[in-house]
């Protein structure tokens, strides 16, 4: 070998040991390292307790002039925490998010304001001009609040704040602004109830602005966005039902004095297939579903035109026919709307809803008490 070509083959040698050297853990990683799965739909089974319990309550605020959209949530040690915005009129600047605390049908914590327009507004560095709806979910010792807001304009060009409490929500800190739309970030809100995931959770949301649709926003375990969907269901506040691991089926609000709009949505493929629910018209107003079995769903629901009517409807094949089974409330005007209902872990079904603008009401019942006898096997 030649003086002039030995120095080129040891540099070379060095390049090569580098290379090896850099490539190792990339080999040992690709092959000893398990990729982490796609997240799924959880699919616990209901627990529905077996004694007759029937257990009525309101949250009655002379000082507050008008409440709406109440939200039930499940916190630890069986205890219930309600949430809701009241104030002089809907969409008025002085509206507050308000909370309560239940624990066995019982109020262990008055009524309460937790958030202001003025709070957010300091918390997130931008002007605020009113609240809105709130969806919450407790997550690995954190209750996560998704907070409906406007700056300029009305509903439909609201945004989704994303807001986190250590303390059951007395107190709330800032994490972030929901960014879903590319038009000044406007037009994105919420009202139903977020669905748990294996990581993370998915998030039924909707579009105003020009457009009705439906998106499910998946969050991660770190509450980041990772992915959206939107729905081509020419409706509104979506209520997410869990099918399977990887199916849901998926029921809206028309946008106008319609039928309920229904769906499947798939996790694997983001497929959706969505039709008119026959015979059940919804009158233009929110609507709240659990699952009792595998097969029964029970939904609270506005079939009268002015919310005149809040009713508990069954299905006993997965949400495809209904049957009516309690009368809730009912009296002419609206009085009755925006039901939100959950399943404690003792079995127990908590439901919330707007009474008369007025204020806040409460039951907490079991499916004993409503004399199903005739209708489930």
């Amino acid at each position: 070998m030649s003086a002039n070509t030995q120095p080129l083959t040891r540099l070379s040698l060095q390049r090569l040991s580098a290379f090896v050297l850099l490539m190792v853990p990339v080999l040992v990683a690709y092959f000893w390292v398990k990729p982490v799965p796609a997240p799924v739909f959880l699919t616990p089974t209901a627990q529905v307790a077996n004694d007759a319990v029937w257990q009525e309550s309101r949250f009655d605020q002379p000082e507050v002039r008008s409440v709406h959209a109440s939200f039930v949530v499940n916190l630890p040690d069986n205890t219930q925490g309600v949430f809701w915005f009241g104030g002089s009129r809907e969409g008025h600047r002085d509206v507050q998010i308000y909370r309560a605390l239940m624990q066995d049908g019982q109020m262990i914590s008055a009524p309460q304001a937790v958030l202001s327009a003025s709070m957010l507004a300091d918390l997130s560095s931008r002007y605020i001009k009113k609240l809105g709806n709130p969806v919450l979910s407790f997550v690995n010792d954190t209750l996560y609040l998704w907070v409906v807001n406007v700056s300029v304009g009305g509903w439909a060009t609201a945004r989704v704040d994303l807001l986190a409490s250590e303390d059951l929500g007395a107190n709330f800190g800032y994490l972030k602004s929901l960014r879903m739309s590319p038009f000044f970030n406007q037009s994105t809100l919420v009202k139903t109830r977020p669905v748990p995931m294996s990581q993370g959770l998915l998030l039924p949301a909707y579009f105003e602005m020009n457009r009705m649709d439906p998106v499910m926003i998946y969050f991660d375990a770190d509450m980041a966005i990772r992915s959206s969907h939107t729905l081509l269901m020419d409706a509104i506040q979506p209520v997410v039902v869990v099918d399977s691991d990887q199916t849901a089926n998926v029921f809206a609000r028309p946008n106008d004095q319609g039928f309920i709009q229904n769906g499947q949505f798939q996790l694997d493929s983001a497929a959706w297939q969505g039709a008119n629910l026959a015979d059940m018209s919804n009158a233009s107003s929110d609507l709240s579903i659990v699952r009792l079995s595998a097969t029964n769903l029970l939904m609270a629901h506005n079939p009268a035109p002015d919310r005149s009517l809040l009713l508990l409807s069954l299905s006993q094949d997965n949400g495809a026919t209904w049957q009516r089974v309690k009368v809730i409330e009912q009296t002419s005007g609206e009085r009755f709307s925006y039901p939100s209902m959950l399943i404690d872990e003792g079995g127990f079904v908590h439901l919330s809803y707007t009474n008369k603008r007025k204020f806040i009401s409460y039951i907490r019942f079991s499916i004993a008490s409503l004399n199903l006898a005739a209708v489930l096997p």
